[in-house]
């Protein structure tokens, strides 16, 4: 699994190779540009570089309706940059969940 170094590292990864934007006084980082929800989902996923034992690494909040079947749960996410690697047309840079 990919971990940082440092909190720095992180939010350069997030900003830089993922085309995030900060918000929340940049504590959370989102994906710009046009977002397409899943099935239950009811707002767009966010980002926030934390601190684990290993190291920095990226953990990701999602936001589903109660009682939404099969909705992934937030987690810590392994960095993976893949195009398309959800299946919906996005370009995401973090993707399966530890």
């Amino acid at each position: 699994m990919t971990s940082f170094n440092t909190k720095r590292e992180v939010i350069d990864y997030l900003v830089s190779d993922c085309e995030m934007i900060a918000h929340s006084e940049g504590r959370w980082f989102c994906q710009e540009g046009r977002y397409e929800l899943r099935h239950g989902e009811y707002d767009r996923p966010d980002f926030q570089p934390r601190r684990y034992r290993d190291g920095w690494g990226v953990h990701r909040e999602l936001y589903y309706f109660d009682g939404t079947f099969n909705a992934p749960c937030s987690g810590r996410v392994k960095i993976d940059i893949l195009d398309d690697a959800d299946g919906f047309g996005r370009t995401i840079c973090v993707e399966a969940f530890v």
